[in-house]
């Protein structure tokens, strides 16, 4: 007959690595600070086919971020996958990258608080992400949190080997306002003297996937404004081209449609 033991949270910490070889899954909801539940999460040896799900932790210091590095670590530790990396404005998602036949899965999760700096924490030195984040080849951008330019310069940068980019929007028109942040710095690929970048954004870029669900007026002034912009300055810049744009609702302007077909090799749009 199995045993089960309660422990409390000091006693975890200090006491040797616990052992979990059979554990499917790990579930926190802890409102703590997520240096914390770091801690804690260091404190067991569990196996990286085990989902891990952290719910309410707080991010104020930047310590906090750790957990970060810790989930993907922890995740991702004994597999070579593609992963799969989904943000919204207090969400951190990571899953297996999607292939035909194999849908994703996800592998850790992380909402909280205060998670508006999650850009800069991600990039920053105080993370060894660098490396592990060469293995996200699919991003996808939901409900797009309200980040400056340089916040997702940051974010691209990061994740450089993301050949599909995903960005979904369903709700009010004013969920929009985060999208144009996105392609201004997607297509920052020149300095000052207007010489491309050694390094662009996303420089492995080939899918985009849009989910604007929004009236058709607002979406047509999206792509025409941003979108397009975007591509045409990634294609001077000699970027790797755009081999689809997948576009989810309406799209009734001839004329917008015929500029798209220029600047991707293929076009494709549909109603969910």
């Amino acid at each position: 007959m199995s045993e089960t033991k309660h422990l409390s949270f000091g006693e975890l910490v200090d006491r040797p690595v616990l052992r979990l070889p059979r554990l499917k899954g790990l579930r926190l909801d802890l409102d703590m600070h997520g240096w914390d539940i770091n801690i804690f999460i260091k404190s067991l040896s569990i196996p990286s086919s085990a989902q891990l799900l952290v719910y309410k932790a707080k991010f104020i210091a930047v310590g906090d971020f750790a957990l970060f590095e810790t989930a993907f670590k922890t995740v991702t530790a004994a597999t070579n996958e593609e992963i799969a990396l989904t943000l919204t404005g207090n969400d951190f998602k990571l899953e297996t990258a999607p292939h035909p036949g194999h849908p994703r899965r996800l592998k850790a999760e992380i909402t909280g608080s205060n998670l508006g700096d999650i850009a800069y924490a991600l990039h920053g030195p105080q993370l060894g992400l660098q490396d592990d984040f060469k293995r996200v080849t699919h991003l996808t951008i939901r409900f797009p949190p309200h980040y400056p330019v340089e916040a997702w310069e940051h974010i691209f940068h990061l994740v450089k080997s993301a050949d599909t980019l995903e960005i979904a929007v369903n709700g009010p028109p004013n969920d929009v306002r985060g999208v144009p942040a996105i392609f201004e710095a997607l297509e920052q690929c020149f300095d000052e003297y207007n010489i491309p970048l050694p390094s662009l954004p996303l420089p492995n870029l080939a899918h985009i996937v849009l989910r604007l669900q929004l009236p058709a007026t607002l979406a047509q002034t999206i792509t025409r404004k941003h979108i397009v912009e975007c591509l045409q300055t990634r294609a001077f810049a000699e970027a790797r081209p755009i081999q689809t744009l997948c576009l989810y609702g309406a799209l009734r302007d001839t004329a917008l449609v015929h500029l798209l077909r220029g600047l991707v090799s293929h076009l494709e749009w549909k109603n969910e």
